[in-house]
């Protein structure tokens, strides 16, 4: 117990975390305060929620994609057999238009050619 009680004061001291190595000279173990220990398992945890939900988006984004596949092999099947009606296609409830001319330009480059 007299061991335990100079790491615990060690750490203490040193305000930090106390690594114990196994008798190879590899980590073995970390002695940390508490409150660190848990501010770290929650930043786990919420690592995970979000590697969750970028695999539930890119499960949604194959998905969508696929549909999209499906739904232009249909249609380019029904534009072959001349049974595609384009007047049955569902038309934008609204027309929007651009009172604004558009200019383009390349953006130059701060590096000159010597």
């Amino acid at each position: 117990m007299d061991s335990l009680k100079k790491i615990l004061d060690l750490m203490q001291n040193e305000r930090g975390r106390v690594f114990i190595t196994d008798l190879n000279g590899n980590p073995a173990y970390v002695i940390m305060p508490l409150a660190e220990y848990e501010s770290f398992q929650k930043k786990k945890r919420g690592q995970g929620q979000i590697e969750e939900l970028l695999a539930r988006v890119s499960d949604l984004t194959d998905q969508t994609e696929e549909l999209n596949r499906q739904i232009t092999e249909a249609q380019v099947e029904e534009f072959e057999e001349g049974t595609f009606d384009e007047d049955n296609l569902e038309r934008p409830s609204q027309t929007i238009t651009l009172d604004e001319t558009l200019y383009i330009e390349p953006i130059e480059s701060n590096k000159h050619a010597d």
